[in-house]
């Protein structure tokens, strides 16, 4: 049944912020509103401005483009599924991270990489994409999604690191940071410029058509962890590196976010055994 888009908006606005299990406080803060309007928006009472929609968006990890869309879907009585977000309680918030990131920003990042995802509505299991390529797509998402709302800025004068902190010297061993994806759990860093500093591996799912994040490894790495080879003939040789057994372990073991729902029992174990030595 059609309904009008300012009421379609409203519940979907509210139906985002209770999967996200946010309350109206939260998300009015976050937007720069107060709870009263935040309520009248829910009710499709109130028109909010596009600068408050991006701040809701953006609350409720989805894109403008991505809310607005699946609200005009709503009002005309198609119902689509909402973009997949993180589950936050497997959000581990005793694993470190980078100084110009924080736990919630990376969770916004994240949601905002789904939102993204589900909305660019391509299958790599479907072959709308070559799964490479798509992993490439997921890697870069999540890279200018973390330029978005951290302090991390993207590196424009060379392909590595992805990203680096502006406040710390090139020198400083956590300056830099890469990000790939994989849809192999536990499978370890690779890059073709490996050097010291943060690593983060995105795992995905293609789960009945979407993009779900199940791990996000990440640890700080030394030279010394990688191990480097060369491939070709002299005149089209090319370097490629994977990480050491060892840093392997390190990366698998210490997910600053794993659904437990797709892990080994001996994976779970090990993780579990990390973060124990790590709150000790």
């Amino acid at each position: 049944m059609a309904t009008s888009f300012k009421q379609a908006l409203g519940k979907l606005i509210a139906a985002l912020r209770r999967e996200r299990r946010l309350s109206q406080e939260k998300v009015a803060l976050e937007a720069g509103i107060d709870r009263a309007h935040m309520g009248a928006i829910e009710r499709g009472e109130a028109n909010p401005t596009i600068d408050i929609l991006e701040k809701l968006a953006q609350a409720l990890g989805q894109t403008l483009g991505s809310l607005v869309l699946q609200a005009e879907d709503l009002s005309r009585g198609h119902v689509k599924r909402p973009s997949p977000t993180l589950d936050s309680k497997y959000l581990d918030r005793t694993v470190p991270l980078p100084s110009a990131l924080t736990y919630d920003q990376l969770e916004m990042a994240l949601n905002r990489t789904l939102a993204f995802l589900d909305q660019l509505g391509l299958n790599p299991t479907a072959g709308d994409i070559q799964s490479n390529v798509y992993s490439a797509a997921v890697a870069q998402s999540v890279i200018r999604a973390l330029a978005d709302t951290s302090r991390l800025v993207r590196n424009s004068s060379a392909s590595h690191p992805a990203l680096y902190d502006p406040e710390l010297d090139p020198a400083d061993p956590g300056w830099g940071m890469d990000v790939t994806a994989t849809q192999q759990l536990g499978k370890g860093g690779e890059s073709t410029a490996p050097r010291h500093g943060w690593q983060m591996i995105i795992v995905y799912k293609i789960i009945d058509t979407q993009t779900q994040i199940i791990q996000v490894e990440l640890a700080l790495l030394k030279r010394s962890e990688w191990t480097v080879y060369t491939r070709g003939a002299a005149q089209r040789s090319f370097r490629s590196a994977v990480t050491i057994a060892s840093a392997t372990q390190r990366l698998r073991e210490n997910p600053v976010y794993l659904d437990p729902e797709f892990v080994t029992p001996a994976i779970r174990k090990s993780v579990e055994a990390r973060r124990r030595a790590r709150l000790s």
